[in-house]
């Protein structure tokens, strides 16, 4: 592999949910910057900003900070800057892999998120993920009907001021008319 390929290694905080309900582990994190140490590319490790600030450990920012080769990114900038200059994102469970998906970026996946399993990502689960692949592989759908899901069938929208439910088009209508009174007010 070129080693001019930029990837961006998500970690995350130690404990987090999120990688425990996706079938992740502190191996996954392992394997995962091993597999990038190997793959000749360049390593960018996004540090979760809990942190950065502290409060939490994460999985692998104090071995990858040790690293040589390894870029530990903890400036407070925002994922769609990151993901710019980025080829690849690789994560356990974060939501900045499904971030990547919506910006056309490969991604490769040490867990089953949400979003893993579908065909849309590469993906290097550990056995115990292998049976929800599996049920998963049944089903091939696009980014667009992924996300679709994600933020239509799956959330519930309300109202802010009167806490009615909405569609989520009727969401969409609100949020629009919103920026619209904002921007015309301004």
């Amino acid at each position: 592999m070129a080693s001019w390929r930029r990837l961006r290694l998500v970690d995350q905080v130690f404990g987090d949910v999120s990688v425990e309900k996706a079938l992740g582990s502190p191996s996954a994190f392992d394997r995962m910057l091993d597999d990038a140490l190997a793959s000749s590319a360049q390593i960018v490790v996004r540090t979760h900003p809990d942190v950065i600030a502290g409060h939490r450990k994460g999985y692998m920012t104090q071995w990858a900070s040790k690293l040589p080769g390894v870029t530990l990114m903890a400036d407070k900038v925002s994922a769609a800057a990151v993901l710019a200059v980025v080829d690849e994102v690789w994560t356990v469970s974060s939501q900045m892999g499904f971030d990547a998906l919506l910006r056309g970026l490969p991604v490769r996946c040490y867990a089953t998120p949400f979003y893993a399993g579908w065909g849309l990502t590469e993906d290097r689960v550990e056995d115990r993920a292998q049976v929800v692949h599996a049920r998963r592989a049944t089903a091939r759908p696009t980014v667009d009907q992924l996300t679709f899901a994600a933020f239509s069938l799956y959330p519930v929208y309300r109202h802010p001021k009167t806490w009615a439910v909405l569609e989520p088009l009727q969401a969409i209508d609100y949020l629009v008319e919103e920026i619209a009174t904002t921007m015309r007010t301004a």
